[in-house]
């Protein structure tokens, strides 16, 4: 929730709305429990992927399901709310459990916050000690402790920016759709969301710099300004109003000319709808009707209150005071307690002046955020909060004044730095330079980087662990190619003493750490200067004539810069080495293969994505990408590139040059004709070491290049991963139960390195 709401996350309001809609309608009958509890375990699977969403969506669904439920009990309204809240406060115990909770934001409120939930349990303890009833003194526990409880959940699941400005996005557009449906209904409802979208609906237009958008965000923020004033809540009128007054005294000159303008247009929006719209002109007599209304009781409620606070006015009569057969005059005779019809008598009646004070203490560090300097992204939350705190004093709790929790954490953290520093992307100009720098020092018995590029080719061969398996290949290659050089990444069976004692003429790097698969070609390519550059895995072994022939093409076709064989399995047959660009379609079809869909269906969907292979031994062709398992680059396309990209330890490396080089101008060309043996797994075979890393590569890739499909992707591999855990137990293969589990936590982190050539 931010005040610069972004368009952009409206599709991500799917899947909690479906969850939310399932809810209303499990919650219909009894018979339909295993419905319901499908609902509830759809909300906790969306907030297990978007956990920015817990509370938006909470608010939004549970106004909605209300409405739609009819329900007009406080604690039915109470126990709907909180379930949605316990469904996101599950889902955030298992990202928890999973190593992958997200990283709590601290702000100035912290403390007193702290201090208030503190006092609301020992409040309770003493309630309970006085004799005061269970039931009361849980209600009132409730009214006061949904403060701290909804600042918590804010800043736990809120800290970072993008965060905001989904859950932003989500809650604006529900609240738009709401007011929507209520203007079309008669009665007396609306209100409180709306006068909380209100505001940052009205800086987030005036702050936007296209017209047609811009546009669009008045309209919206029209529609709610009428949903406020047919609202026929006082209260909710107060905040609003000292809310858009603070917004014009205090925001930019573009603001307060937004807040006028949105107002006039209110304004022509509801003298249009009460001619057109019968449910509109209801809605007008309600609001009339209630303006000239008294509440008669609610003044004799706040004098008990009043004068259960002086007979004990440090910490009142403890949660859930209650004094009974209270005359109230033009109403009836009642029990009054512990809920008061104003705020801050139920606080002073159950916690006293010390709840008061701390309540007033966590709520100071927001509301100095209004001095601090005019149109500041904090304005929206913190001028709502005023109106809030001015509108709890002649507003009864019913379901808790949760907004003072949810206000608060929104304004603190708008203020500063995010929680999370996005890492520093860094740009193909600069992987040049880092690139050309490293080459620059690489000087060694074969010659500097720097020298004039040599026709030839060189091979880089990654190892780790891999003794056994590179004797065939390093054998071929000295056949092969003019220069090899094998870059060790700290292997443990001794390859890199095995290669200098078995091949001298080999340049081998032996790293003191396994830095991953990228940077180690980098380090490798850098000690080259060949026209023409191999990456061969150290269990590939190239047939003869391979390597002559992929330089030889790559020499007679300018427009190519990548050049890959046919690679085979152990018994000569061929396996997928060349494909198309990973999307969302493809990782379905890949990772939903096998025994978990019908035969045909894999296939079906898998039809020109990832999976697609190139076969035969006919004439060139142009893929996408290959498989860096064996493949042939221009040295200076290597250069122009900077290299692989860093940021991939391992997995996807090979896509992502691939996807570089031809936005480069350079196509990847497969030759089947030539071919080269790839037994595959030679550094390890231990799918809870090397699934988590191939699934991170991914989430790396798509938050790189298909970022609206990212939420997507994490959905889908968690559903993945739910089953594969649960497969692998019922067999007994612990590894791949783990694997899966890991993948999960993977999944669920909250946004994979986006660094570049150096991570």
């Amino acid at each position: 929730m931010t005040g610069a709401v972004s368009l952009r996350s409206v599709p991500l309001i799917a899947v909690p709305a479906a969850g939310g809609a399932l809810v209303a309608v499990a919650a219909g009958s009894a018979s339909q429990l295993p419905l319901g509890a499908l609902a509830v375990m759809a909300l906790v699977a969306a907030f297990l992927v978007w956990p920015w969403s817990v509370l938006p969506a909470s608010i939004i669904l549970g106004s909605a399901a209300t409405a739609i439920l009819g329900l007009t009990s406080v604690a039915e309204i109470i126990a709907l709310h909180a379930g949605m809240l316990g469904a996101g406060m599950l889902a955030l115990a298992i990202r928890a459990l999973l190593g992958c909770a997200p990283e709590r934001r601290a702000t100035a409120a912290d403390v007193p916050m702290a201090m208030l939930a503190a006092l609301v349990a020992l409040g309770w303890l003493y309630g309970m000690a006085r004799g005061n009833g269970s039931h009361p003194a849980t209600v009132a526990a409730y009214q006061v402790g949904i403060i701290p409880v909804y600042y918590g959940i804010a800043t736990l699941t809120l800290g970072e920016e993008a965060a905001r400005v989904r859950a932003g996005t989500l809650f604006v557009t529900g609240a738009c759709v709401l007011a929507a449906i209520g203007l079309a209904t008669p009665g007396r409802h609306g209100g409180l969301l709306s006068a909380l979208a209100l505001l940052p609906l009205l800086v987030a237009a005036a702050r936007q710099t296209r017209p047609g958008t811009r546009l669009a965000l008045m309209a919206g923020a029209g529609l709610l300004t009428v949903d406020i004033a047919l609202g026929a809540y006082r209260s909710i009128w107060l905040a609003a109003g000292i809310a858009l007054l603070v917004v014009a005294l205090r925001g930019t000159r573009s603001e307060r000319k937004t807040i006028f303008v949105v107002l006039a247009l209110a304004v022509a929006v509801g003298l249009a709808s009460f001619s057109l719209s019968p449910a509109v002109s209801s809605r007008l007599a309600v609001a009339e009707t209630q303006l000239g209304a008294s509440s008669g009781y609610r003044l004799p409620e706040a004098t008990v209150g009043l004068d259960v606070f002086a007979a004990s006015p440090l910490v009142g009569a403890g949660l859930g005071q209650s004094t009974p057969g209270i005359y109230l005059p033009d109403f009836r005779v009642d029990d009054v307690g512990p809920v008061y019809h104003a705020f801050y008598v139920t606080v002073l009646a159950n916690g006293g002046a010390v709840l008061l004070l701390v309540l007033v203490a966590a709520m100071l560090p927001a509301l100095r955020l209004l001095l601090a300097r005019r149109g500041g992204p904090s304005l929206p939350w913190s001028a709502l909060l005023l109106g809030f705190l001015a509108a709890a004093a002649f507003a009864g709790p019913t379901d808790g004044h949760w907004e003072l929790g949810l206000l608060p954490a929104l304004a603190l953290m708008a203020a500063g730095p995010g929680a999370r520093r996005a890492q520093r992307r860094i740009t193909p100009a600069q992987r040049r330079r880092t690139y050309r720098s490293d080459r620059a020092t690489a000087v060694d018995a074969g010659g500097s980087g720097t020298a004039p590029r040599c026709a030839g080719i060189a091979a880089v061969v990654v190892t780790y662990q891999s003794r056994d398996a590179i004797g065939p290949c390093l054998e071929a290659l000295a056949e092969s190619v003019d220069r090899i050089v094998v870059v060790d990444n700290a292997s443990r069976d001794g390859t890199a003493t095995f290669v200098r004692g078995r091949y001298p003429a080999v340049k081998v790097i032996a790293n003191a750490d396994n830095v991953g698969f990228a940077r180690a070609v980098n380090q490798g390519t850098a000690r080259t200067n060949h026209d023409t550059v191999m990456l061969v895995n150290p269990d590939c072994v190239l047939a003869p004539g391979t390597a002559s022939a992929l330089r030889g093409h790559l020499c007679s076709n300018a427009d190519v810069g990548i050049a890959a064989p046919r690679l085979l399995d152990s018994s000569g047959d061929p396996v997928g080495s060349v494909h198309r660009f990973e999307t969302i379609f493809s990782v379905v079809a890949s990772r939903f293969g096998g025994r978990l869909v019908a035969s045909r269906m894999p296939g079906a969907l898998s039809r020109g994505t990832r999976r697609a292979r190139a076969g035969g031994r006919g004439e060139a062709l142009t893929v996408d990408w290959a498989s860096g398992a064996c493949l042939a680059i221009r040295g200076e396309l290597l250069e122009r590139l900077g290299g692989l990209d860093e940021g991939y330890f391992m997995y996807y490396e090979d896509e992502e040059l691939c996807l570089q080089a031809r936005r480069e101008g350079a196509s990847v060309a497969y030759l089947p004709g030539v071919s080269a043996q790839h037994v595959g797994g030679g550094s390890s075979s231990d799918p809870a070491a090397i699934w988590p890393v191939l699934y991170a590569s991914m989430l790396r890739f798509f938050a790189l290049h298909r970022p609206t499909s990212l939420p997507a992707l994490r959905a889908v591999l968690v559903l993945r991963a739910c089953i594969g855990v649960t497969l692998a137990a019922v067999r007994g293969r612990r590894r791949p139960a783990l694997a899966w589990w890991r993948i999960a936590r993977v999944a669920l982190r909250s946004a994979p390195a986006s660094g570049g050539k150096r991570s």
